[in-house]
Order: C-alpha cells, then structure tokens, then sequence
C-alpha cells in the first residue's frame, strides 16, 4: 500500500509538473526551437543527469580517438544511431555540453515531460518527416556560425539491433550551408558507438515507444558497457561535391571506426 501512495504521489506531481510548464514544453517542442545555450545550474544538473542515466543504462564508456575531437573551428559530430542513450553520451565525453539535434518525438514523448531534460541540456527538436526539417536545419547552421558544438544522427532514429541504417542528407547541407555562412570550412567528426549488447532484429517489429522502453526498463540485462571511437575531422571543403555521394561518403567514414571491423581487419 505504501508503495502505490508513493507512485499515486509522483505521478501526480508530475501531472503539476507538465501542467505549471506546458508553455515551455510546448515551445522547446517545436521543430527548429533554440532554446538558450546550457548554462550555471542547468548545465550542471544536465550534465550530471547524463552521467548517472548513461551509468545506469550502459555502465563503463570507453573513448578512442578523443584527440580528435579538440579540432578547432565549427565542430559537428556525426554518429550512428543504435540506442536511446547515444545523445547522452557526447555530454558525458565533451568538456563543454554539445547542441544535439534530437527526434521530435522525442521531446513529445512522456506527455512533453522529457523535454524538461532535453531543452536544457542542449537538444533541440527536429522534425523527421520529409520536407519538414527546415527550421531544425537553420537552427543547427545557427549552432555552428555561433561556434558551439552539433552533435547529429543522420539516421534519424535509433536501430536497436545495432546495425547502421542509411544516413539522411541534413547533415552534410547543414556543414555546407555554415561553412558558407562563416566563409571558411566546417569540420564533421565522424564518430562509431559500439555498445556491448543489443536486443536483436526481433525488437525492430515493436513501435519505437515500447523498443526504448523495454530497453530502458532492461538496463541490468543490457547493460555491458558501450565503446565511441572518434576519427580524424573532415573538412566541408574535402567533401564530394555530390551532396548524396557526401552523405554516403560520411556513412562509411563512420562505419570504419566501428571497433569490431577493425579488429576483424587486424
């Protein structure tokens, strides 16, 4: 009895949560929303709650190649998607809290309460159907002309099964576009997250809601620690013209960092 007065008591004050900051969630919701760079207590509380959920979810990080991320000039971090976590893990690593283009989804997701953590730890709402990016785009140019830090998913959401889907175009037009802006090159970092267990192809058949939450309910199960290997910084100005042949170009950038392709090379 205890136990559910003490669940009936967070939900509710939850529900006063949502209901005293629906304004704000509905506004750091909005595709292509900036809100103000994280800062004093938000961006500390930020990056604290990223290090226990990163933690509690994957346990040990590993980091190789984090020289390569001290490349002066624009900065955009470019990764694979294979967990809800990965756009925590860049707050855990970097010294400095990233901006991360994030699924509207999810900000939306909880009744609009996990947008009270995303917003201000740096994230920012994108999106993901077709043609209707453009607002999250111009925020992200606006990210990197103002000289902080992107981090960005091409492959839009995250395939649990670890395999590394086609990467969307954004990413390459957003580094063309604010290198154009500042009148000198961009640089993406590509960057491979290899985690130490996944799910398997069979949770990929379920609705992303219930892919991530049994994941994150799982943790115990899931959790044996996550490798993020860093490559060399790529200049805007050595990508292929193409801006289809860039993004492939930038996919296989990632994928040979992956840590078990180069073992099975070596």
């Amino acid at each position: 009895m205890f136990i559910l007065i003490m669940l009936a008591c967070v939900a509710l004050a939850l529900a006063v949560l949502r209901w005293l900051k629906r304004d704000y969630i509905k506004k750091v919701s909005t595709s292509g929303y900036l809100a103000d760079p994280p800062a004093g207590i938000s961006a500390w509380f930020a990056r604290r709650y990223c290090q226990a959920l990163v933690g509690w979810q994957v346990g040990k990080v590993t980091v190789i190649g984090a020289e390569n991320l001290n490349t002066p000039g624009a900065k955009l971090i470019v990764a694979n998607h294979g967990h809800f976590i990965d756009p925590i893990l860049f707050p855990v690593i970097l010294d400095v809290l990233p901006r991360t283009m994030a699924a509207q989804a999810l900000f939306q997701a909880a009744g609009g309460l996990v947008s009270l953590l995303a917003a201000p730890g740096g994230a920012f709402a994108v999106d993901l159907t077709k043609g209707k990016g453009g607002e999250a785009a111009d925020a992200a140019v606006k990210v990197l002309t103002t000289g902080q830090t992107l981090v960005i998913f091409p492959e839009g959401w995250a395939w649990l099964d670890g395999h590394v889907e086609q990467f969307r175009k954004g990413a390459v037009r957003i580094g063309r576009r604010a290198a154009a802006e500042l009148g000198q090159p961009c640089y993406y970092v590509p960057s491979y997250i290899r985690y130490g267990r996944y799910p398997g192809k069979q949770i990929l058949r379920l609705p992303p809601p219930l892919q991530y939450l049994i994941l994150y309910s799982l943790a115990c199960f899931f959790r044996r620690g996550v490798t993020v290997v860093i490559g060399k910084p790529i200049s805007t100005a050595d990508l292929p013209a193409d801006d289809t042949v860039a993004t492939e170009f930038l996919r296989q950038k990632v994928l040979e960092l992956d840590p078990l392709r180069q073992t099975a090379a070596a």
